[in-house]
């Protein structure tokens, strides 16, 4: 599917399920999570796809698979382990294991960058069809554009995750 959006252009893999020759959309629609207007709304995406180098690399062409990454994330472990002498050459040994160390001196260090939990990203919602004059009754994909809503506080990744959390580990072993 081919969706143009002023000079935006979006393509979807699933080729199959629309015509090639579907018209601009009608975006903007408000909804009861986006309310922005229908302008502002066309702008907010324009910018989305011109702020990401890889999105805005691929305009008017199906998007290379695996082509678009999240960004990179640093995160590094630290460990303490003391050995302790017993009886006959026996040792007893207490290891912490401290996993994301900078996430529990930083909270903004070692985050972990995911999208919607494994989901797929949706970068706006479709809601119908429109004709163009804008009415939906007797609108069909032979005669109509989609009508989407995007929304301008719309973020792909999510840094809130358990990933981000540091974790301790304390263990014992005792060897003979």
């Amino acid at each position: 599917m081919r969706v143009h959006v002023g000079t935006v252009q979006v393509h979807f893999v699933d080729l199959s399920s629309y015509p090639h020759d579907i018209r601009v959309p009608k975006l903007g629609v408000t909804s009861k999570t986006v309310t922005t207007a229908p302008a502002d709304q066309a702008t907010a995406f324009n910018n989305f796809i011109s702020s990401n180098d890889c999105l805005n690399s691929q305009r008017g062409h199906i998007m290379e698979r695996n082509s678009c990454f999240a960004p990179w994330t640093n995160e590094f472990d630290v460990s303490v382990e003391q050995a302790f002498a017993t009886l006959r050459g026996q040792n007893l040994s207490l290891r912490l294991d401290v996993f994301n160390f900078g996430n529990m001196l930083n909270k903004r260090w070692g985050r972990q960058i995911t999208t919607s939990n494994f989901n797929p990203v949706q970068l706006y919602t479709a809601s119908g069809l429109a004709l163009p004059n804008g009415s939906t009754s007797g609108s069909t994909l032979a005669n109509a554009v989609p009508r989407v809503t995007f929304d301008p506080n719309f973020d792909p990744f999510n840094y809130n995750n358990i990933f981000s959390n540091y974790s301790m580990q304390l263990s014992f072993r005792y060897t003979f």
